[in-house]
């Protein structure tokens, strides 16, 4: 009832509505539905396409829900359970990363969930490694002690993402030795720095040169200063070149 009065005054005739719903057995569900809807200007048909997972969409909400108490923690050694539920979570976010009152409270409780994070960073799912060292990053140089785990990964990642965030994360919490700056220092000189743009057959990946310039930023602030200025002239040289 209410609904139809809110087209009424809204001048809205909504004339059908046809929907579809198709169910997969891995509780997939796909809907289709059709609607004409009309006022004294405009005949309009709408076609709308929605799929979705009831069961993934649960377990994700409940995997997000805030904890009631953060800093409760009676066993020290014995993480939240709802750690690793977030952690799992990460798989199925699609677009999105860790909110700010994941970060807030991982790093707030560091200490006790260091063991998830440093699992997480060398996980077999790039998309929960992906936001492993997103994690890593925001928290900042107090998760310098997961620097190694980063960087052992980094030197067997095959996901161009996974590496572009790995590579952020050390320069986030300043994580570097002799190794780690040869290893950054060979990849960036292996890399084109023509600025090319990806094309459209290029799968979503990065440009050699993006990924130089990511980079030359993790660099400039992990390398010293006689190092610095190799990195400012390819700055300028890529501002220069796009004039």
């Amino acid at each position: 009832m209410a609904e139809k009065e809110l087209q009424q005054k809204m001048g809205i005739d909504m004339k059908s509505v046809e929907q579809r719903v198709f169910t997969h057995p891995s509780g997939d569900v796909l809907t289709v539905a059709r609607m004409d809807i009309s006022n004294d200007d405009v005949d309009m048909k709408m076609l709308t396409i929605q799929l979705m997972n009831p069961k993934k969409m649960a377990d994700f909400g409940n995997a997000m829900k805030k904890p009631s108490s953060p800093r409760s923690m009676n066993n020290p050694s014995s993480p939240p359970k709802h750690i690793q539920a977030w952690v799992d979570s990460w798989a199925d976010m699609g677009m999105y990363l860790p909110d700010k009152e994941q970060v807030e409270f991982l790093h707030a409780n560091l200490t006790d969930v260091g063991p998830e994070l440093e699992a997480a960073v060398s996980h077999k799912n790039p998309d929960v490694r992906q936001r492993a060292a997103y994690v890593v990053a925001e928290i900042g140089p107090d998760a310098q002690n997961l620097g190694k785990s980063l960087f052992d990964q980094l030197k067997k990642e095959q996901e161009q993402l996974v590496q572009i965030y790995l590579i952020d994360a050390l320069a986030a919490i300043r994580f570097k030795n002799n190794e780690v700056l040869e290893f950054l220092e060979a990849k960036y000189a292996s890399l084109n720095d023509e600025n090319v743009p990806p094309t459209m057959f290029s799968g979503g990946k990065y440009s050699e040169v993006d990924e130089k310039i990511n980079l030359a930023g993790a660099l400039y602030v992990l390398a010293d200063d006689d190092s610095r200025e190799k990195l400012l002239r390819f700055r300028n040289s890529l501002a220069t070149s796009s004039d």
